[in-house]
C-alpha cells in the first residue's frame, strides 16, 4: 500500500533454503491474491525481486545490486519489516549505504 500511494517501485526481498520456491514467491503470490481482493491494479514494471538471500545481512547487499543495476546508486528506502526485526534490519541496510525510513509491521500485544 505504501508503494502505491507513493508511486514507488517495490522490492521484495528473501530466497530461502528451498531454490524451487523463494520467500519472494510468497510475496507474489499474496500480492496477486490481495490486488484481485482489493481490486487493485498491479504495474508489473514496478515489482523488484530479490530471490538469493538467506539472511538479512543477503537481503541488504542483493537488493543494494539491483538497486544499482537500475541506477540508483544513492538508494532512500522504505524498509517494511516486523518491528522485531526493524532496529537490525536499518543497521544493516545503513551499512549497504542505503538511506532508511522504517516502516515496521506484525506488532505483538499482550
Amino acid at each position: 500500500m505504501i508503494a502505491k500511494q507513493k508511486n514507488l517501485p517495490l522490492l521484495f526481498s528473501g530466497g530461502g533454503i528451498d531454490s524451487k520456491y523463494s520467500e519472494a514467491d510468497t510475496f507474489i503470490q499474496t500480492l496477486n491474491e490481495l490486488s484481485k481482493y482489493l481490486k487493485i491494479k498491479i504495474d508489473k514494471k514496478q515489482i523488484l525481486i530479490e530471490d538469493r538471500s538467506l539472511n538479512s545481512f543477503e537481503n541488504a547487499k542483493y537488493t543494494k545490486e539491483i538497486l544499482q543495476k537500475r541506477g540508483i546508486l544513492d538508494p532512500k528506502i522504505i524498509l517494511v519489516t516486523s518491528v522485531y526485526h526493524m532496529k537490525r534490519a536499518i543497521r544493516i541496510y545503513r551499512y549497504f549505504g542505503m538511506k532508511v525510513e522504517p516502516s515496521a509491521t506484525d506488532f505483538l500485544i499482550n
